[in-house]
């Protein structure tokens, strides 16, 4: 079930993925969403202009997209705004973040990523990141606005997310979207076929 359809169901959406596919899943994502609607990309662990360029070359029109980026001004001095970006003080500045993500919802943005929980989590008081997670699906849900929050699938994270699952509409758990299932297919025919072709020519000489 591809993003859109997901969203067309449910409001706030819990996607956990495995390290392998979450890239390539995220980027997929935000092409299916950006193609259509006005997307709000809120990143707490990778910089605005990292994914802007990464969701370009993976097709996604990024002139449809605004990056609330928590992370570039914690590392460089920079302004608190540019083309298609705003930019927070730093990752733990959570009423920038907020008071940002409304200045969206105001200009009409009903579609928003949150990337994502776990860097999210890993940085702030477990109790003080639920509550602010929370309350910021709580404020999407009244203003009829659409949010997917990622999650890496992985052990440490188990505890953390007890409580956010219950937050949420719908649970996505570990399976990439089709296109990225694809495509791994293919990585994977091109290594056996390229280890195949180097044990031949081993035999060979």
């Amino acid at each position: 079930m591809g993003l859109l359809k997901t969203f067309s169901r449910h409001s706030i959406v819990l996607q956990v993925m495995p390290m392998q596919t979450y890239q390539d899943t995220a980027a997929e994502n935000a092409k299916e969403v950006a193609g259509k609607w006005p997307l709000g990309y809120i990143t707490t662990t990778s910089t605005g202009f990292a994914l802007k360029e990464k969701f370009r070359k993976a097709g996604a029109n990024t002139q449809n997209i605004v990056f609330v980026d928590a992370i570039s001004r914690a590392i460089n001095d920079g302004p608190a705004q540019a083309d298609g970006c705003y930019y927070t003080s730093k990752p733990a500045a959570l009423g920038e973040i907020e008071k940002t993500s409304q200045r969206l919802i105001r200009h009409g943005f009903r579609h928003f990523v949150f990337d994502s929980l776990t860097g999210f989590f890993s940085c702030r008081k477990k109790a003080h990141a639920k509550e602010f997670v929370a309350n910021l699906a709580k404020r999407f849900r009244k203003n009829g606005v659409k949010c997917v929050f990622y999650s890496l699938e992985e052990p440490k994270n188990a505890k953390r997310l007890i409580g956010m699952e219950g937050l949420a509409d719908f649970v996505l758990k570990a399976k990439a979207p089709k296109k990225v299932r694809a495509k791994q297919k293919a990585q994977k025919e091109k290594k056996k076929q390229s280890r195949k072709n180097e044990s031949e020519s081993g035999r060979g000489s």
